[in-house]
């Protein structure tokens, strides 16, 4: 019965942040103006880490309703690939971190951006790509425990401590710096807001929107490779613990999608207005008529009373 619900809370994770994952993407991919910028073309290929890891939700799903690994070189396959992905997706975080530095901050370096951010974004990639060779070797690699229910390297793996390590020493570097990135952030347009500069600086209120968003996405992150790595210190130790923490992995799936339609005012927007039929603007102003015209005319009432009264 625990294999049944364990292996539909999966596969429920993965199919429904697929279809998130798909219109995040279009909205991205349509757009020429978002593509062109470097931290939505940073956060394009974090969606598509994303839908890699997705995809292996659904794998998951699957072996663990049917209680089969279906073929061990595919899930050495899925298991190496989505955890090469997963770190430089984090690496990712952190370039995205630097990239609302830049923004905010207006750093004046001489570095043509563009070239920056490309460059350094494919050696986050290659970083992930050296990790997943490793894992496909013998030595190492991820398998998936279908008793228990979650993913865990090799057992007896001679290459399993240096792979982690390796994982741990890129991973948490990247997320402290990437905190105190946003605090210097934080501490950068509170001072701005104070001296009233905030509204002649060039922070517009989408580039606000993408400190919160990335803010929120890099703590749920954080949280997660935290619970990974050092969970044992401080989760309870039960048989259930693992299996949170490769739920708390699959949401993280869905997190993403979910803040930019929230937050992001560009996304959710498109969301309204994707049918060109239906104005969101439009429709903002004509409330903002509606609930002015109503004002006035409550305005008239009273007075009308008021006048009444008085005679």
């Amino acid at each position: 019965m625990i294999r049944y619900v364990v292996g539909a809370i999966y596969l429920l994770i993965g199919l429904t942040a697929l279809p998130l994952h798909a219109v995040l993407l279009y909205i991205f991919l349509s757009n020429k103006k978002l593509r062109s910028l470097p931290s939505y073309q940073l956060m394009i290929q974090i969606d598509i880490g994303d839908c890699v890891q997705v995809v292996n939700h659904v794998y998951t799903g699957l072996m663990t309703l049917t209680g089969s690994n279906f073929c061990i070189h595919l899930e050495k396959f899925f298991g190496g690939f989505v955890n090469a992905v997963w770190i430089s997706m984090m690496l990712l975080t952190f370039l995205l971190a630097v990239n609302r530095l830049d923004v905010i901050t207006d750093l004046k370096t001489g570095i043509n951006r563009t070239i920056f951010y490309n460059v350094t974004a494919v050696l986050c990639w290659l970083f992930g790509l050296g990790l997943f060779t490793c894992y496909m070797t013998p030595y190492t690699g991820l398998e998936y425990n279908n008793d228990d229910f979650y993913w865990s390297f090799l057992e007896n793996g001679t290459w399993n401590e240096f792979v982690q390590d390796a994982e741990t020493l890129s991973t948490i570097p990247a997320l402290l710096t990437s905190f105190i990135l946003y605090i210097i952030i934080f501490i950068t347009v509170v001072a701005k807001k104070r001296s009233y500069s905030l509204r002649s600086s060039t922070i517009s209120a989408q580039e606000l929107q993408l400190i919160l968003q990335a803010f929120i996405i890099f703590s749920y992150k954080s949280a997660l490779i935290c619970c990974w790595h050092y969970g044992d210190y401080f989760l309870p130790d039960s048989s259930w613990t693992p299996i949170a923490i490769n739920i708390m992995w699959m949401v993280d799936g869905v997190v993403n999608p979910v803040v930019y339609f929230i937050i992001n005012s560009r996304v959710s927007e498109w969301l309204f207005c994707s049918s060109h039929r239906y104005n969101f603007r439009g429709v903002r102003e004509k409330l903002f008529k509606m609930f002015a015209a109503k004002e006035r005319t409550n305005a008239v009432c009273v007075s009308h009373v008021a006048t009444l009264t008085t005679t």
